[in-house]
């Protein structure tokens, strides 16, 4: 009865962190998106070559859908083990004001569709102006 008046004292804390975890997700959205963008501007002289060398532009599509993906794979599976790897230790000592704090299996799950699913979409625009791009506007873009 302590800890829930405790808690209750405390706020509303799982809106708040909601709001939190929103907030996250839209920054590290921006982020991949960003990421993605720059390295869709910086690699167009180097997908002019492939297009000259004979490269579809699905090809290209898929490759910097594939770029998106290991980008976004790899910071997801980082999180997620360090999750995993610091619950047993952080459980703990937060179970005593907030009783029944774990991380389950689901939600690891979820991050790891969400990290699919950001990884995706991150990819989409630079890959549809890869696919798009003109192989001699491609090649000029670099002096």
């Amino acid at each position: 009865e302590f800890q829930r008046q405790f808690v209750t004292m405390i706020g509303n804390v799982p809106r708040l962190l909601s709001f939190i975890g929103g907030g996250v997700f839209i920054a590290i959205l921006l982020a991949c998106v960003n990421t993605m963008l720059m390295t869709g501007r910086e690699q167009t002289h180097d997908i002019g070559i492939l297009k000259a060398l004979g490269f579809k532009d699905a090809t290209l599509f898929r490759v910097m859908i594939v770029q998106s993906m290991i980008l976004c794979v790899l910071g997801g599976a980082t999180g997620i083990g360090l999750a995993a790897l610091s619950a047993p230790v952080i459980s703990p000592l937060i179970q005593q004001f907030f009783p029944g704090y774990n991380i389950l299996p689901e939600t690891m799950a979820i991050a790891a569709v969400i990290t699919v699913l950001i990884g995706l979409f991150s990819g989409l625009v630079p890959a549809w102006n890869a696919s798009r791009l003109r192989c001699v506007e491609a090649l000029r873009s670099q002096a």
